[in-house]
């Protein structure tokens, strides 16, 4: 076989235009491009587009592996405990891990997923607030899609106009983001009343809300804490639930004490 170099933008490009989780290197998106069969094997994937890891390098021990049954039975009882929590709460988990603010790729949430100890031993992914995991060759490893898009969903509880509440936003001449503007732009909000995330314009940097915790909580979580304790359990199984886990999980994922007594209860 022979190698070649590719180049980052080229790469890049690539993984915008591939098919996700069938497609994960150049070559195969190369392959259906040029409408070549693709190859049973390759070698070719030591570089892996569309399941690139997030903007924070994640360290393998961070989090410890557990045996597949206990997973499963961690997963369930964090679910049980939170059964109102919107799906897309994980996305906010994952905006916090990486400390991003919104500035995320809907791809990102694989590698989270994996980190956070949510894929299962079959390949599947479980989003502990959704009801069942998604298996098959449509909707496991190969195709996440459906998966995906509930962390799309969280782009509706933002504003790219760099506002704190949406008021006065249903005409459509009053923002170019309006879900019935013409414009080709994907950040596109549902008009809700409050916002997790912000920006000015296209060149500004994200940032939360000035009301953004109480958006999450009412929006992802229906004005309800979670619990902390399974949600640890998941995160960190083989840890004990303790005073320093509790602090660990705030380091790593970036939370302060009032986001904490916000949105968990001990």
């Amino acid at each position: 076989m022979v190698k070649i170099e590719i180049d980052d933008d080229v790469v890049e490009k690539l993984g915008q235009i591939a098919i996700p989780f069938k497609e994960i290197n150049p070559n195969m998106v190369i392959r259906r491009l040029l409408n070549l069969p693709q190859a049973k094997s390759t070698n070719c994937q030591t570089r892996i587009v569309n399941n690139k890891i997030p903007q924070k390098e994640y360290n393998d021990t961070l989090l410890k592996p557990q045996l597949s049954s206990s997973m499963v039975n961690n997963i369930n009882e964090l679910r049980f405990a939170s059964l109102k929590t919107h799906p897309a709460f994980l996305t906010f988990l994952m905006d916090k891990y990486n400390n991003t603010k919104g500035n995320y790729k809907t791809s990102d949430i694989v590698a989270f997923m994996k980190i956070a100890n949510l894929q299962l031993s079959d390949g599947s992914f479980r989003n502990p607030w959704m009801k069942t995991s998604y298996t098959g060759e449509k909707n496991g490893f190969i195709s996440c899609q459906r998966t995906i898009e509930h962390f799309r969903q969280t782009r509706k509880f933002g504003c790219w106009g760099g506002k704190d509440i949406k008021e006065n936003c249903n005409a459509i001449s009053e923002c170019k983001y309006h879900p019935e503007n013409d414009e080709k732009i994907q950040n596109k909000c549902d008009l809700r009343n409050g916002v997790i995330w912000k920006r000015a314009s296209s060149s500004s940097p994200f940032v939360y809300g000035a009301n953004y915790l109480k958006v999450i909580k009412k929006q992802l979580l229906t004005d309800i804490t979670i619990p902390l304790k399974p949600l640890l359990k998941v995160i960190f199984p083989i840890d004990i639930y303790n005073a320093e886990l509790i602090k660990r999980f705030k380091t790593d994922f970036n939370f302060n004490d009032e986001e904490i007594n916000t949105l968990f209860i001990k």
